[in-house]
């Protein structure tokens, strides 16, 4: 039991909401001033978080998969519509998100939460290639070549 709590705490959207909690507490203890600047770059980021988080929901939706990462799916393989350009697009989506939060609440953050957020969901993204490349051994390694992990 010990273990699954363990990985449901390292997975992205856990790790998303580690990073934004830090923006969202330090906005409460440390109020900043909102910009049109900082409305702007918000909402453009929140534009970008739907593309891709609805345009790779779409997909599983369309091929009635579950998204849900512990639900190992090694029968259908994504490269077509958002995944062929990045081989991430719902953790993409998730940064964007994070990025979209950190412009309204404490930006002085933005220096270091998508970082941490793109270092700790690589560690994560690494099995998940594994998995992939044994589920997919014909196709996987031409994609992974092809195709960026994030957009570049």
């Amino acid at each position: 039991m010990l273990a699954i709590f363990r990985a449901l705490l390292t997975m992205p959207p856990a790790i998303f909401a580690y990073c934004a909690s830090l923006h969202l507490i330090a906005q409460y203890f440390l109020p900043q001033k909102i910009t049109t600047l900082a409305i702007i770059l918000s909402s453009i980021f929140f534009i970008i978080f739907l593309i891709f988080a609805l345009g790779a929901l779409w997909l599983f939706a369309l091929y009635r998969i579950n998204p849900a990462p512990w639900y190992n799916n090694d029968k259908i393989f994504f490269n077509i519509g958002i995944y062929r350009l990045s081989r991430n697009p719902m953790y993409l989506s998730l940064l964007a998100l994070l990025l979209s939060v950190g412009c309204i609440c404490f930006p002085f953050l933005l220096c270091l939460t998508p970082l941490a957020f793109v270092y700790l969901v690589n560690k994560h993204i690494k099995s998940e290639e594994d998995f992939l490349r044994k589920a997919f051994p014909n196709v996987y390694p031409l994609y992974e070549k092809h195709t960026p992990r994030w957009l570049i």
